[in-house]
């Protein structure tokens, strides 16, 4: 990309298609994962407060980079106390693969005792949340290129104008970014095919590391004088 949007720029993008997402009610398809992180990377936008003039773009990809490997490396973290057989979760952390309800329940099954300690929902919840941040986020960086075009599906019946609106097409980077990931199902009940992410609990997880790692030092180096 040769121009950097800026941050101001960049969160008016990401507004407007919201907006536009609200309005247009489009079904097929209905982008409720995708403008559910359009929400959450303006929200990201607004903490981070990343000057005018910085690389806006690398700044979030590194930051989602950045929370994706502590998530993948808190998982492991906890397979590493049990002897059971977590091959398939050690296979989609390596390939950075979504994983399912079905493959957290199964490798839980596994571990002994009355109180058993697996992957924890909250894990599993910051594992999958990050990992399609680094996707999405990549979608809607895409779609702001001038070469990015739209492919809508045969099964769409949404009006073509409202399809292939400027607005909506950061939700079509984000839509094509997210099958990449298998597109799996969001919220879906207690399938096994499904997945469930709380994207403004993992921020504040991460926000609580960061302030309790900035007063960690700033009392070292206070008592240090």
């Amino acid at each position: 990309m040769e121009h950097f949007p800026t941050t101001d720029e960049v969160g008016a993008i990401l507004k407007e298609s919201y907006s536009a997402h609200r309005a247009f009610r489009l079904h097929e398809p209905a982008f409720e994962v995708e403008a559910l992180y359009l929400f959450f990377f303006n929200d990201l936008l607004n903490w981070m407060a990343i000057p005018k003039d910085d690389n806006i773009i690398l700044a979030v990809q590194q930051l989602v980079e950045k929370c994706y490997s502590e998530a993948s490396i808190a998982i492991c973290k906890v397979m590493s106390q049990h002897s059971v057989d977590g091959s398939s979760i050690w296979e989609f952390i390596n390939d950075r693969r979504i994983i399912l309800r079905r493959d957290q329940q199964q490798y839980n099954r596994q571990i002994p005792g009355k109180f058993k300690k697996g992957i924890r929902s909250e894990l599993w919840y910051d594992y999958n949340h990050w990992l399609i941040a680094i996707h999405l986020w990549e979608g809607f960086i895409q779609s702001l290129q001038p070469s990015f075009s739209v492919i809508i599906p045969m099964y769409s019946d949404d009006p073509i104008e409202k399809l292939l609106a400027p607005e909506i097409k950061p939700l079509w980077g984000m839509w094509e970014a997210y099958g990449e990931l298998g597109r799996p199902s969001y919220e879906g009940g207690n399938t096994g095919d499904a997945i469930y992410v709380k994207p403004w609990a993992s921020l504040m997880k991460y926000k609580r590391e960061v302030t309790s790692l900035d007063k960690y030092w700033r009392n070292s180096w206070m008592n240090g004088l």
